[in-house]
C-alpha cells in the first residue's frame, strides 16, 4: 500500500502541513516496500484548481492513501472517483506519523473521502458558470453576510482523473437557476467592490496586505489553504497573517466566505 503525506519540509522531521493544495511537499510512503519518496508539490503556486491537481498526482502515483490535516471538497470529490481514502486532521511529524502507521497499520470504516473544509470560492476574479455539489452538502448552500453561499463550479471533464467518468449533476429548474444567477451576481458585485479597492491603494501607493476581521473569522482553514505564499496560520482558531511573507495578492481576500478578510 502507498499512502502519501502532506508535508511541510524536505525530510521525515518535518511536521505534517495541514494544507492539501498548498502543502509544501509530498512524502510518498510505499509501506510494503518499506522506503519513501518525497517531492515538492508542484502546483503550490498555481492559480487556481491545485486541489483538484494534487488528487490527479495522488493517482498517478498509485497513492492509496492520503493524509493530511485539511481537504478541500472538489479535491475530495476527486480523490473519492479515483478510490483513494484519506485521512484528515493529522499534525505532528511525519515521521511519527509512519511509524505509527507501522505498529498499527491504517483501517477505515467504508466511509468515501469527506472533506473538512467548507465549499469556497475559487481563486481568480470569476466564478465558472456551473453548478458546485459540495461533499455531502447537499446543494453546499451556506450562509455568507446573509446572502446564499455561492458553490464553486465542478471541474471540467478534462481536469478529471483519467478514465473516471465524471460527476452526473441534474439540471435546474428555472427557479434553482434563477437563484443560482442571483447568487453569482452578488458574488461578482462583491469582488468588483475589492476589485476597485485594490486599485485605488496601488494607484496611492498604499500597502497591499489584507485585515482580517477576528470578530468575523471562524477559523475554517481557507485562507491558509489558498494562499500562495504560506502567509497565513490559525491561531487560537482565528487566521493571522504574517505580514513579513504576504506578498498582497489578494487570494484570500477573494476566497473568505466568510468577508473576513479585506484590503
Amino acid at each position: 500500500m502507498k499512502v502519501c503525506i502532506t508535508s511541510e519540509g524536505p525530510d521525515l522531521e518535518s511536521q505534517v502541513d495541514p494544507r492539501f493544495g498548498r502543502c509544501a511537499y509530498f512524502v510518498f510512503y510505499d509501506l510494503d516496500a518499506d522506503n519513501f519518496e518525497i517531492i515538492e508539490n508542484p502546483n503550490v503556486s498555481g492559480i487556481s484548481g491545485v486541489g483538484i491537481q494534487n488528487a490527479q498526482l495522488m493517482a498517478e502515483k498509485g497513492v492509496e492513501v492520503v493524509i493530511t490535516g485539511n481537504l478541500g471538497p472538489n479535491a475530495a470529490s476527486v480523490l473519492q472517483q479515483a478510490g483513494i481514502r484519506v485521512i484528515t486532521g493529522v499534525s505532528g511529524k511525519v515521521k511519527d506519523v509512519i511509524d505509527r502507521i507501522k505498529r498499527e497499520g491504517i483501517s477505515f470504516s467504508g466511509m468515501p473521502p469527506q472533506s473538512n473544509v467548507p465549499p469556497h470560492f475559487g481563486m481568480g476574479f470569476g466564478p465558472g458558470m456551473g453548478r458546485g455539489m459540495g461533499m455531502g452538502r447537499g446543494r453546499g448552500m451556506g450562509m455568507r453576510r446573509n446572502m446564499p453561499f455561492v458553490p464553486p463550479p465542478p471541474p471540467p471533464f478534462s481536469q478529471q482523473v483519467p478514465g473516471v467518468q465524471p460527476p452526473q449533476v441534474s439540471p435546474m429548474d428555472k427557479q434553482q437557476e434563477i437563484q443560482f444567477l442571483k447568487q453569482q451576481a452578488e458574488f461578482l458585485k462583491r469582488q468588483i467592490e475589492e476589485i476597485n479597492k485594490r486599485i485605488k491603494k496601488i494607484e496611492r501607493g498604499e500597502s497591499l496586505i489584507p485585515e482580517i476581521d477576528k470578530t468575523k473569522c471562524v477559523g475554517c482553514g481557507i485562507c491558509v489553504n489558498v494562499c500562495p505564499v504560506n502567509a497565513i496560520q490559525l491561531v487560537s482558531n482565528k487566521a493571522e497573517i504574517d505580514k513579513s511573507k504576504c506578498n498582497g495578492c489578494g487570494v484570500c481576500v477573494f476566497n473568505c466566505p466568510q468577508g473576513a478578510i479585506s484590503l
